[in-house]
């Protein structure tokens, strides 16, 4: 009922509709009519009611449900499949089940909230409504190596969709964290399977977390001073989170139909946050040291000179920066 009512007052524009009319388009009651008008209310629509002129849809805020998300992608000419969860435990899980029990085709899945975001090294990503978080599961013919590249094209196209949805200027924190204005946005977990048999990858689940807007009651105090929004109090969009959704899976499979290593490393690197910096070399076990960054190899990893003179090519790792 309430997506009936709702394309009604689409359709209408800026025209009223009384609950009578609608009533009778729809073959229904009026308090069918207004139930369904509340719970679009609730659902974050923006509804004036104005006496003796009807319901007038002023605005659809930020809704992210299945057929917002669906035709987004439509629109962007996506024709994965997509499975989308108003709340999961994490999409990334999801996705590993998924293939764990045999499931073959690419697939898009997408969550409003999840409950037990996972983040690199086992950390917990807290994700709360308000974000999107989303993971593909894919099934590329490559080699194990090849990974490592799935994680920085993400890195690419993610902050390629922020840009071109907010207008703004995002850059990317070694290994694939994107920042805006000195604060960690999005999070990007790339988990693989290798076949023992020839070493290659039977698949992998490529995680995106984005925060969006800034959760009811503001973030945990644990990243309150790191974590930030594309946009903040008072500034939501219109189906901004559906259509940086599918402004993400267009960049990224556009990357990776296109196959060219050499453009996305150089897209990484120009969107590189610690180029040129000095950094703090995180390990565990070990102490912490200090180095200058001065480039970016082609397999993505770190090129540092630390205080002794010493250079190294940093593969994996932590560092941390001030943006």
């Amino acid at each position: 009922m309430e997506e009936k009512v709702l394309a009604l007052l689409r359709e209408s524009g800026e025209r009223p509709l009384s609950g009578e009319e609608i009533a009778l388009r729809l073959a229904v009651s009026r308090a069918a009519v207004w139930k369904a008008i509340e719970a679009l209310r609730a659902a974050g629509y923006e509804i004036e009611a104005a006496t003796r002129r009807g319901y007038r849809l002023v605005s659809e805020g930020d809704i992210l449900n299945e057929g917002i998300l669906r035709a987004a992608l439509k629109e962007e000419g996506i024709k994965l499949p997509l499975l989308f969860f108003r709340s999961v435990d994490s999409t990334n899980s999801e996705a590993k089940r998924l293939a764990a029990a045999g499931e073959k085709r690419d697939l898009l899945l997408a969550a409003a909230e999840q409950t037990a975001g996972r983040g690199r090294s086992g950390r917990s990503f807290l994700s709360p409504e308000g974000g999107l978080y989303m993971s593909f599961l894919l099934h590329p013919a490559s080699p194990a190596e090849e990974a490592m590249r799935l994680t920085t094209a993400a890195a690419v196209a993610v902050s390629r969709a922020i840009d071109e949805i907010s207008g703004k200027k995002t850059g990317i924190k070694w290994v694939n964290d994107i920042f805006l204005d000195g604060k960690k946005i999005t999070g990007i977990l790339v988990e693989a399977s290798v076949s023992l048999e020839n070493g290659g990858l039977e698949y992998a689940v490529v995680g995106i977390g984005v925060n969006v807007y800034e959760p009811r009651g503001g973030f945990d105090p644990s990243i309150r001073d790191v974590a930030g929004t594309i946009w903040g109090p008072g500034e939501k969009k219109d189906s901004a989170r559906a259509r940086l959704a599918a402004g993400i899976a267009k960049e990224y499979l556009a990357i990776l139909r296109e196959n060219d290593p050499e453009a996305v490393h150089r897209a990484y690197k120009e969107r590189s946050l610690v180029l040129g910096k000095r950094v703090t070399v995180l390990r565990t076990g070990r102490e912490e040291e200090t180095a200058l960054v001065l480039d970016l190899d082609e397999a993505e990893r770190l090129v540092l000179q630390y205080d002794n003179g010493r250079i190294e090519s940093l593969g994996t790792g932590e560092i941390r920066v001030k943006i």
